[in-house]
Parts: structure tokens; C-alpha cells; sequence
């Protein structure tokens, strides 16, 4: 808590001493981020709204979208996190940046939970055209496949499953793709 304190200070005097300065761009979205992945949610979800409405340039109103989806999503807020993971997605500007597959998987997630199975699969295969580490890829199959083993769509469930390369699973995750096999 104290550090955060002291991080948000700082840049707070950034702001005030550099309005126009890219480093509070940067500065107040590593303090966000970095209050997310501890876990404070809310507290990184203020940060994130105020760098969004400070109307920094679209990239980091883009990172900043994100973030807000990710908060809302983390806090089971299910209809903000549609609005800022669809948002970022819109927003992002470059069809490789690493982000886009991790906001289609969030959104695919949230729209399972919202039993919008056809936006689901929609959104992991978005996730699945992008690039992802070994676990992220099973992660997102793995979705996509419940998704639509809830569709009643067991075909296309089986043929997904039977696409993913087998050198890219872990021992847990060939043992996963059997329990998935069994249940379809």
C-alpha cells in the first residue's frame, strides 16, 4: 500500500510538472498495470479510467481499455468487461500486437459465462489467429471446444480437438484432451 502510494505520488507530480510528456503516458499505465497484476483490482481499475480520460494518444487509451476489461473482468463486472475488451480490440491499431489474443480469450470467457456460445467460439478463434505461448493455445482450444460441445455441436467439438498438435501439449493437458474426448 505504501508503495503505491508513493508510485501514484510521483506521478502525480509528473502530471503536474509535464502535462504533455510521453514518459506520464507510460508511467501512469506501468502504475496501473503493475496494480493490476497485484491483484488490486479496483485500485488499478481508477488508475486506468483516469489515464483513459486523460485522452493520452490512442495507444495508450488503447492499453488503457484493455486494462479496464481485464479489471472488469477480474471483478465479475461481465457487461463492462464485454464493453472494454470489444473496445481495446477495436482500438488496437496493429493486427500483431501481442495483447489482441488475450483479449479475445477474456472476451470469449466472459461470453461463455454470459451463455453467448456463438460470440464465444467467434471470439477464441479471433484469439487462436493470433499468437500465443503452447499453454495460451491449448488454454483458448480448450474453450472454444466447450463452447461448442455447449452449442451441441459434437462434430466441429471433435475436429477442433483432433487439430491440436500433439508436441504442443503438456502430460496434463494430453490427459485434459481424453476427458474432453470422453465427454463428447
Amino acid at each position: 500500500s505504501e508503495l503505491r502510494v508513493d508510485g501514484g505520488a510521483c506521478v502525480n507530480d509528473l502530471l503536474m510538472q509535464y502535462p504533455d510528456s510521453r514518459v506520464v503516458d507510460e508511467a501512469s499505465l506501468y502504475l496501473a498495470e503493475a496494480t493490476l497484476g497485484g491483484g488490486l483490482y479496483e485500485d488499478a481499475r481508477r488508475m486506468f479510467e483516469k489515464v483513459y480520460r486523460l485522452n493520452f494518444s490512442s495507444s495508450t487509451r488503447c492499453r488503457a481499455a484493455y486494462g479496464l476489461g481485464r479489471c472488469a473482468y477480474e471483478q465479475g463486472d461481465l457487461p463492462e468487461a464485454q464493453q472494454w475488451l470489444t473496445q481495446a480490440i477495436d482500438m488496437t491499431e496493429e493486427a500483431e500486437d501481442a495483447r489482441l489474443g488475450t483479449a479475445y480469450y477474456l472476451l470469449g470467457r466472459v461470453c461463455v459465462q454470459q451463455k453467448n456460445y456463438e460470440m464465444a467460439s467467434r471470439a477464441f478463434r479471433a484469439a487462436l489467429e493470433k499468437r500465443l505461448s503452447n499453454d495460451e493455445y491449448f488454454e483458448v482450444t480448450a474453450a472454444l471446444i466447450r463452447s461448442k460441445i455447449s452449442e451441441r455441436r459434437y462434430i466441429e467439438a471433435m475436429e477442433l480437438l483432433e487439430s491440436i498438435p500433439e508436441p504442443r501439449l503438456s502430460q496434463e493437458q494430453t490427459c485434459e484432451v481424453m476427458l474432453i474426448r470422453s465427454r463428447i
